[in-house]
This record gives structure tokens, C-alpha cells and sequence, in this order.
């Protein structure tokens, strides 16, 4: 008797590892939080993506703070990173726990900010005006961002597809996003 087969077509942790490492190493940061939750996924990820880091920009200072997925409420953690903003936080956690670490991020003022940069593993649809300044909200102003967004999308996605697949190991379990 035969199964239904599949194949999935995403990369695995160790690319996404790889790829937002470059990406983060790319944007000049020198202070880089992850926030990834307590799951092999999010705590794999998240070591993984240091360790590429380090090996990558090593005088970048890199932390990770592991958050309970099931929380709703990450106020702790983001009363310590409102005190001394990173330079970017790369949170790496699903779903309904991730919309509400993004939102909280934005409102206890931590990411985005015209300091630090925000990326993260939900949909942007939510997401507050990317602009800051005199040109804050114009239509053109947002639209330059988002250019400049998709160009370094496009840069992260090169950098998956070309990274040699023997530079990275496979990760079990579903592949995600750290975009």
C-alpha cells in the first residue's frame, strides 16, 4: 500500500542560520539579540545563527534570551532591552506567541526604531510605519524602505540558494523562517 508523499521545499535551520547571519552581519550591527522560543526549532535556530555570527563577525556581541512560547505577556524581557536597545533583535518564535512578542517589541519601544532593526518571523502586514522623520508615513517614504527591504530580501534569498550546502548540517522538524 502506497502513502501520500510530499516534499518540502523550504531550507532547513541551518540555512536560515547561515543566510540571517549574513544579513544581520550586512546591516553593520555590533549588538544583536535573539528571542527565540523554547523549542528545539527556536533554541536551535537561535545557537545556530550565533554561531555562524560569531564565526562570521566575531567583534559583533551576540545574546540569546530564551522566551516560553506559551506566554502572552514578555514584559520582562522587554523592560531589559528597553533599557539598552540592541542594534538588532532577530526574534525567532511562532505564531500566536510571536505576533505578541512583535507587538511588544514596537510598543515598550525596542524594534523598529530608527536604531535598532526589527526582523522577524511573522507576517510585516501588522507591522508599525517603517519611516521615522520629517517624511514619517508619506506613501513615498515607505514605498523607499520597502524597496530597499525587498532588495535585501533578495540578498538574503541569494545568499540561502548559494550558501554550499556542506557548510551547514540538517535540522529535523520543520523548516521556518527567520526573515
Amino acid at each position: 500500500k502506497g502513502y501520500p508523499e510530499w516534499f518540502n521545499t523550504s531550507v532547513n535551520n541551518s540555512r536560515m542560520a547561515v543566510a540571517g547571519a549574513e544579513f544581520i552581519k550586512s546591516l553593520g550591527a555590533k549588538n544583536v539579540v535573539a528571542l527565540p522560543e523554547n523549542t528545539d526549532f527556536g533554541i536551535g535556530l537561535a545557537r545556530k545563527f550565533g554561531d555562524h555570527l560569531q564565526s562570521i563577525a566575531p567583534d559583533v556581541q551576540f545574546t540569546s534570551t530564551v522566551l516560553d512560547r506559551e506566554a502572552k505577556d514578555f514584559t520582562p524581557a522587554m523592560l531589559k532591552l528597553a533599557q539598552s536597545p540592541p542594534d538588532a533583535v532577530v526574534p525567532v518564535m511562532d505564531p500566536p506567541a510571536g505576533y505578541i512578542l512583535i507587538n511588544q517589541l514596537y510598543v515598550y519601544g525596542v524594534a523598529p526604531t530608527a536604531k535598532t532593526w526589527g526582523r522577524s518571523t511573522g507576517s510585516a502586514t501588522n507591522l508599525p510605519r517603517l519611516s521615522q522623520g520629517p517624511a514619517a508615513g508619506s506613501l513615498a517614504e515607505d514605498a523607499r524602505i520597502s524597496k530597499s527591504l525587498r532588495r535585501a530580501s533578495a540578498r538574503l534569498a541569494f545568499a540561502w540558494m548559494t550558501t554550499r550546502s556542506s557548510s551547514t548540517g540538517s535540522s529535523p522538524g520543520n523548516a521556518r523562517t527567520i526573515s
